[in-house]
């Protein structure tokens, strides 16, 4: 029975080796960046107060370029900046499970969730204190399983980053932290000078 067993195995595992390896087409384009600006106050010497709101918008088209339908899994990493340093974060994440066709290739706009950030701007001190971040790019992966089959960034940077699994989980899991720590979004205004003191946006 154990000698069957071995032997289903040895089978099985053959079968799995001799399997053709997906070859995909990967190609990524960014076609749009959007910013809200939001002023909560600002006063007759040039001190303000502004909220941002930023998103980019990617356009992916994915070929499968065998035969065979593929079963692949797309990653979608949307990376930014720390206004108060130089560190790195993904901020938004996108998984999607894809069965490729081979006559038809996928396609899809896709867009990151808003990227929020403050700018306290105090003029006459010549100091300006930042929070949250800006959009630094993308990484677009292409899996089967674990293994990366492709990877497209918005920069030479992130797509060598995209193709080292070591240093993309610890980049998450610094995401992570960030977030725990709630470095990103300010949501800790100011409080705003006196009334007397301020101008209307």
């Amino acid at each position: 029975m154990k000698s069957i067993l071995a032997l289903l195995l040895v089978s099985a595992c053959g079968v799995a080796a001799g399997q053709e390896a997906p070859s995909v087409m990967l190609q990524v384009k960014r076609i749009s960046s959007a910013t809200e600006v939001r002023q909560n106050w600002r006063n007759r010497w040039g001190a303000s107060d502004k909220d941002f709101s930023r998103t980019i918008g990617i356009d992916i088209t994915l070929r499968n370029m065998r035969s065979a339908a593929a079963q692949v899994s797309l990653d979608i990493l949307f990376v930014a900046k720390l206004s108060a340093g130089t560190n790195l974060w993904v901020f938004d994440r996108q998984i999607e499970d894809l069965a490729l066709d081979s006559a038809k290739p996928y396609t899809a706009v896709k867009l990151s969730k808003p990227l929020e950030s403050n700018v306290r701007n105090f003029a006459w001190q010549g100091f300006k204190d930042e929070r949250g971040g800006r959009v630094e790019g993308y990484i677009v992966r292409v899996l089967v399983a674990t293994n990366i089959v492709k990877v497209s960034a918005s920069s030479h940077a992130l797509e060598q980053l995209g193709g080292d699994e070591e240093a993309l989980s610890a980049l998450i899991q610094a995401s992570r932290e960030i977030e725990a720590r709630d470095e990103r979004p300010p949501n800790r205004p100011m409080r705003p000078p006196p009334q007397r003191w301020r101008v209307q946006p």
